[in-house]
């Protein structure tokens, strides 16, 4: 009977193994910012220069933005890429660790993209239908972010928008499953994770169904 729970252990530990590999897959989380969505702020942001495409672009300046606001808690310390899928106008992604405040916007800057290579990040299911009519105008940027900490994702305008509305924005996290706006999402898993879900089902069905037979036939 000990060799019988010692081969089933082993087998049970490759089915939780399985399961293990397939809710580690990094997970696409998309949102939207829109008014009306919970956790989502618009507003303007005072002071800037004339072009942002970079942190200092926040700093000093007197011009005016107009944008909509997010936070996001990831639930592992690993890397992320987020960005924005569809907007109406030439986006820029600002994502702040921590506080983001409107009237202070050069504080708790982590990073800020203006442009990007147009296309989804490898292996998510993220969909970039275009910002300003080009894809290539939708930020995308990947970070190491820590777990359970909160940031904030800031999309506006790459020049002045004081009286623009910038919502609706389609926006994407790509890595481990984050809370968004203080609400734990349920990712949907991926057709391979699936099959890493259903392996590991049935080799615990196997071992259980092994150690039936065995002890029913007096094994030892």
């Amino acid at each position: 009977m000990k060799k019988v729970m010692s081969r089933f252990g082993s087998v049970l530990s490759l089915g939780v193994f399985g399961l293990a590999c397939a809710f580690g897959q990094p997970t696409t989380t998309t949102f939207s910012l829109n008014t009306g969505v919970a956790g989502v702020t618009t507003g303007t942001i005072s002071g800037g220069q004339s072009a942002l495409f970079s942190p200092s672009g926040l700093v000093g300046g007197s011009t005016t933005r107009s944008f909509a606001a997010q936070t996001f808690t990831p639930t592992t310390a690993g890397s992320y890429t987020f960005g924005v899928g569809s907007a109406t106008y030439d986006a820029v992604l600002v994502v702040y660790q921590g506080a983001f405040d409107p009237a202070n916007p050069g504080a708790n800057v982590l990073v800020v993209n203006d442009d990007s290579d147009g296309q989804p990040p490898a292996g998510s299911t993220a969909t970039i239908t275009g910002c300003g009519g080009s894809a290539g105008l939708c930020p995308k940027v990947t970070s190491t972010l820590s777990a359970n900490t909160n940031y904030t994702v800031v999309v506006t305008t790459y020049g002045g928008s004081p009286s623009f509305s910038v919502v609706p924005v389609s926006f994407y996290v790509f890595g481990q499953p984050v809370a968004v706006g203080g609400a734990g999402p349920v990712p949907i898993p991926t057709l391979g994770e699936w099959g890493m879900i259903g392996l590991g089902g049935l080799l615990v069905l196997f071992a259980w169904q092994r150690l039936r037979k065995m002890d029913s036939a007096g094994v030892a």
